[in-house]
């Protein structure tokens, strides 16, 4: 289990946005079992405490960094729409802040620092998955956020298993490639062989991964799971991605994971 809890302050004028999004947030909390306590007080005064486990926490912030700056807009308030939905992405930015202790930096010189909730035009972001290579390298890493973005989409399911397949697909081909230094024009196949050879795949099933650690599959047999359901998905039609993601995208994403470590 993992938490946070979060304090702010905020304009009185704002206090009727502020309770309607903890409200958002309560509801969707409950559909996403996290633990959601909150209140706002006229005065200003914000606080909001978070449970659940950790990947549910950085999923249900990405489902309110979607959500929260609309229905900031569509409550009515004494500032305009674009102002409210600025607010919007103002808390979310706060919350996402404590999630990644970000504010410890000024708890050094002041103990007593408490954030102020403000309009801004978008929240910081804190990745489901984290996969910057591990050598730094930026043009790598810059594609890898699409991967990322991509992932996160697929947890608040806003985008079709078809791309997400392709997307890991292709983020463990150019990981691959950057790990074992084969020609571009390597198959996939022959990449998962080389980086099996090369000692950077794991023989033992990946049982912590996997809800039924009977069904888990190692990293090379989750590769080649991973292709198969590719090329049927963009080759050959009638795939089953979706069936293939709601048994194996957890396990996908940790691989992905070790694999920008080793990058």
């Amino acid at each position: 289990m993992a938490g946070f809890d979060a304090k702010y302050v905020f304009h009185p004028d704002n206090l009727v946005v502020v309770r309607a999004m903890n409200s958002a947030a309560q509801r969707r909390a409950c559909e996403m079992d996290v633990h959601w306590r909150s209140r706002a007080t006229s005065d200003g005064a914000g606080y909001t405490s978070l449970d659940g486990w950790s990947y549910g926490l950085d999923v249900f912030l990405e489902r309110l960094r979607r959500d929260l700056p609309i229905i900031a807009e569509a409550t009515p308030g004494r500032r305009s729409p674009l102002y409210r939905r600025r607010l919007g992405h103002g808390y979310v930015d706060i919350l996402t802040k404590y999630r990644c202790s970000w504010y410890d930096r000024y708890y050094k010189t002041d103990e007593l620092y408490i954030p102020k909730l403000r309009a801004i035009r978008s929240s910081s972001v804190w990745p489901i998955h984290s996969l910057w290579p591990a050598s730094d390298d930026q043009d790598l890493g810059m594609r890898l956020v699409v991967t990322q973005t991509v992932m996160a989409a697929w947890c608040v399911r806003e985008v079709d298993a078809e791309v997400v397949i392709e997307e890991l697909h292709t983020a463990a081909e150019l990981m691959l490639k950057r790990i074992t230094q084969m020609p571009d024009r390597t198959k996939f196949p022959d990449l998962i062989r080389e980086a099996r050879r090369q000692r950077v795949l794991s023989t033992e099933p990946m049982r912590f991964a996997y809800t039924d650690p009977d069904k888990a599959l190692t990293a090379q047999q989750l590769l080649k799971s991973l292709l198969r359901e590719r090329n049927t998905s963009k080759h050959g039609g009638g795939s089953q991605s979706q069936i293939w993601l709601d048994e194996h995208f957890w396990p996908a994403a940790g691989l992905l994971e070790l694999l920008s470590a080793k990058v």
